[in-house]
């Protein structure tokens, strides 16, 4: 998977992420879940810690499945698989393809597209380290005692002086990119892993395995069978 072109790898990734999007099954949104996992695991990537960075959409998503048990107890549940399993998708992709070849793919849609993706991968980063800095700066020295309405201020102060930072860090970043020559456009020079090549068999065994799942749900599914 590591080693398969990074074309492959996006057109492949899109159309999996369609197919969830697509299925309205319990047991086939089970049977890609175990799929995703199994590649996963062959991709030799940290099993738990992807199971783990597929919960916090899965958290998300609950919100949203829980306005569905009205309509239907199995609803809230298809909800929350298709978040995983499209979640797992995107890690599996992510994880296994350097971030430069993305966005360069990205950069052949929509140059702005590549420089935002580019940019926003880059302080995201930043972001965590500087909130997570503050942030524990700001329990110890007991911002988070003292009653509701100290909490509340001290939080609000909080995000305030990270916003601050931040505008401070994309001037800063900015002027030291237009020193350096930047006019608008990062690029990614093309190299071997832009063709197509064996490797790219795993990525689309995966699509196939995934397609003859959907290709029986949409046969059987209306009949009961795969419900």
């Amino acid at each position: 998977m590591h080693n398969a072109s990074v074309i492959t790898k996006f057109l492949v990734t899109a159309a999996l992420i369609l197919l969830v999007i697509t299925t309205n099954s319990v047991l086939a949104l089970l049977a890609y879940f175990a799929l995703i996992l199994l590649y996963v695991t062959f991709s030799k990537l940290p099993l738990i810690r992807i199971l783990r960075w597929a919960l916090y959409p899965a958290f998300f998503a609950t919100f949203f499945a829980l306005s569905q048990i009205q309509y239907s107890l199995i609803l809230p549940v298809i909800t929350v698989f298709k978040a995983v399993d499209a979640a797992l998708i995107m890690l599996l992709f992510i994880n296994t393809t350097p971030y430069p070849q993305i966005f360069s793919i990205l950069s052949r849609v929509s140059k702005t597209l590549g420089n935002i993706a580019f940019l926003t991968y880059r302080f995201f980063f930043i972001f965590i380290e500087q909130a997570d800095k503050r942030f524990t700066t700001l329990k110890v020295r007991g911002g988070l005692a003292g009653g509701l309405k100290r909490t509340i201020r001290n939080i609000s102060h909080f995000i305030g002086s990270l916003f601050i930072t931040f505008i401070d860090i994309s001037q800063d970043t900015y002027y030291a990119m237009r020193v350096r020559g930047y006019n608008g456009i990062i690029s990614c020079r093309p190299g071997g892993w832009m063709r197509v090549n064996i490797h790219d068999f795993t990525p689309v065994s995966m699509f196939l395995c995934f397609l003859i799942i959907a290709i029986f749900y949409w046969l059987h599914g209306g009949s009961g069978v795969f419900p």
